[in-house]
């Protein structure tokens, strides 16, 4: 018959037995967790569970999940293409206030708006380079989808001349000069006023600028009399945009297994911190003998307040909503659902 190991001497040795034994605890659910993950296999709802408690759960993803090199060369995507739309919007909002100060005080703010929208033009150049950047990385990440990519690439930028063009602009503002964007404007003043206004860049000049453009680049630069500043951005966005919608899908990789499990994973971390603000809820609100709804605003938006408030209220089926709302995957312990139902008194 094994002998009952003895009870720690002191506080301090129970403490470290709870540590040890923590540890160990962790170290077992990351082993399961990796067996899975390195045989393609979701993990199962309990071991979810487990995962999503700890909070090395991050971590573990990043260092030990094998998809996670591509999961995280399509954030950079994503937050390129983000960037790359923010300047795009910032340029539309100073040519909007641009015309409308010609419209009412004329020329004044000329100077100040050339200076904004050639601030804007260089983090939209640089931007769509580390957009590209960022392609390549998800492309070298993802072999499996490379020639997906390369069919999807070649579909979206389908207007080759521009693509070349603001490419070559993003050399020029990086290794010649800092190209100026000019506003340009035309005010007629009779029985009712009427505005032109575009911003432009120097044709003459960029033409002059010596190496600086290849033939497809120069092909652009023909089409038009006038360089159009905000024509160039949109229509670059345009194909910019269609190929970030379809990528992922045409090359396979959000559909994958392992992207749904990085993606599943994330959830249940983001669960477990929602399942702690319910729990704050049901405390303070215990503590404080106070109504539980008085305190839904602070965790919840208008939007869900407004859905929930579709459930009868004091009923479970209004509680479950409010779960799900913060609990997609059904992580929610059993504890915490009955002692909800006991505050909300259903």
């Amino acid at each position: 018959m094994s002998k009952r190991p003895k009870p720690p001497a002191t506080l301090k040795d129970a403490i470290s037995l709870v540590s040890q034994h923590n540890k160990e605890t962790e170290e077992q659910v990351l082993r399961e967790c990796r067996n899975c993950w390195d045989s393609d296999s979701p993990l199962s709802h309990d071991l979810l569970k487990k995962f999503a408690w700890f909070p090395s759960a991050s971590r573990w993803l990043a260092d030990f999940h094998p998809f996670y090199p591509v999961y995280d060369a399509m954030l950079q995507v994503e937050t390129a293409y983000d960037i790359l739309s923010e300047a795009r919007k910032a340029l539309i909002e100073l040519y909007g206030h641009y015309h409308a100060t010609l419209m009412y005080d004329g020329f004044s703010r000329t100077e100040e708006i050339g200076q904004k929208t050639t601030h804007e033009v260089f983090k939209y150049v640089f931007a769509a380079t580390t957009l590209v950047q960022a392609y390549r990385r998800f492309d070298k990440a993802f072999p499996a989808g490379h020639e997906a990519y390369t069919a999807a690439l070649a579909q979206s930028f389908h207007d080759r001349e521009l693509q070349a063009f603001v490419q070559r602009l993003r050399n020029c503002y990086g290794h010649q000069t800092l190209l100026r964007v000019e506003p340009w404007g035309k005010v007629k003043i009779g029985s009712a006023t009427n505005v032109e206004s575009s911003l432009i860049f120097d044709k003459e000049f960029l033409l002059g600028l010596k190496d600086a453009w290849n033939t497809e680049a120069r092909s652009y630069l023909d089409r038009s009399e006038k360089l159009n500043v905000l024509e160039v951005v949109n229509k670059y966005h345009e194909m910019a945009s269609d190929l970030f919608l379809s990528y992922g899908s045409a090359t396979g990789a959000v559909h994958s297994v392992g992207f749904k499990e990085i993606v599943r994973c994330k959830q249940a971390i983001w669960v477990k911190r929602q399942c702690a603000a319910l729990g704050m809820i049901l405390q303070i609100a215990k503590q404080q003998g106070a109504d539980p709804y008085k305190h839904l605003p602070k965790h919840f938006t208008k939007e869900e307040m407004e859905r929930i408030q579709c459930f009868p209220s004091y009923s479970q089926e209004q509680v479950d909503y409010m779960i799900s709302l913060r609990d997609p995957l059904g992580l929610c312990s059993g504890v915490l659902r009955r002692e909800l139902y006991e505050l909300f008194g259903c």
